[in-house]
């Protein structure tokens, strides 16, 4: 699997039709630029029962944001280690239902377990393209401030957390 720093050839993109804003702020300790996202209104949900997404949802916590498809097999795979820090890490679970068919997706999430806080409904990729996501699954770590600190490509495991990820959630909880 393949992990890197979001880069600085990203430019600002916005979508006013779907309520984020993606915008670019230097990160003096990094020396890269990382990505806000700021959702201004409610972002479409996988099911009523997540309730709206907005940007307390993403602020003043650390989140992981996961992309992830019914289609997905990978997304089977690392299924059960999300579930796994669902339960004992501190961190806000954000999913990202993409490019899916909703009835589908609901369908799996019951079947296999449903480690989110919220689920971001993205069929038609509008958000995921803004995001720059290649594939699924892909995971972002977002500190209190919204911006996108780290981008993961592939499965998450308890190797991968513990090597890449959690130092960046450490390192974050230090500043």
């Amino acid at each position: 699997s393949f992990t890197k720093e979001i880069p600085i050839s990203y430019s600002n993109l916005t979508d006013e039709k779907n309520g984020f804003l993606l915008s670019r702020h230097f990160d003096n300790d990094k020396g890269v630029l990382p990505f806000t996202v700021v959702v201004d209104k409610s972002y479409q949900v996988l099911h009523k029962f997540y309730g709206e997404i907005t940007e307390k949802d993403l602020l003043n916590k650390i989140s992981l944001v996961n992309v992830f498809g019914s289609w997905c097999a990978a997304c089977i795979t690392e299924h059960p280690f999300l579930m796994a820090i669902s339960d004992k890490e501190n961190i806000n679970l954000i999913g990202m239902n993409w490019r899916d068919d909703r009835v589908k997706a609901i369908n799996w999430l019951n079947y296999y377990g449903d480690p989110y806080d919220k689920i971001i409904y993205d069929d038609e990729s509008t958000l995921a393209i803004q995001l720059g996501v290649t594939g699924a699954p892909e995971s972002f770590i977002i500190d209190f401030q919204g911006q996108i600190r780290y981008k993961h490509i592939g499965i998450i495991n308890k190797k991968i957390w513990e090597k890449d990820i959690l130092p960046v959630i450490n390192s974050i909880n230090k500043i």
